[in-house]
């Protein structure tokens, strides 16, 4: 049940994040369009790949949500810096709360699906039980 509501958090969180995007990409015009759709083919592949259960997907979102979190406190210091102009704390937050959440429920699923089903760990056969 956990692994279910961790994949529709991060699929809902990706086609969130690409629903929030399009309005900008459509007001770019013809410059938009190539990137709306690239970006929908990259969408519905991670989509795809979270339903098939691929361990390597859910170990590339992970890395991408930490990016992603380290990206938005260096945006929070930075930004008033270089621009002049601070991001609201509640966005900052709210994003980075997002993007750690993201990043765990990714580790979890690679955690989960890095395993052939049905595999058991067994210590004699790593070595480091008795002989």
């Amino acid at each position: 049940m956990r692994t279910q509501l961790e994949r529709g958090f991060l699929i809902l969180l990706l086609l969130g994040n690409y629903a929030d995007n399009v309005p900008g990409l459509l007001r770019l015009g013809i410059v938009g369009l190539p990137a709306l759709v690239f970006g929908l083919g990259i969408v519905s592949l991670i989509v795809t790949l979270l339903l098939r259960a691929s361990a390597k997907c859910a170990l590339l979102l992970a890395f991408l949500a930490l990016i992603g979190f380290v990206f938005t406190g260096i945006q929070f210091f930075v930004a008033g810096s270089l621009f002049g102009v601070r991001p609201s704390p509640i966005a900052v937050e709210l994003s980075a709360t997002l993007s750690l959440a993201a990043a765990f429920c990714a580790i979890d699923l690679w955690s989960q699906w890095r395993k052939p089903v049905g595999a058991t760990h067994s210590p004699t056969q790593s070595g480091t039980g008795p002989r």
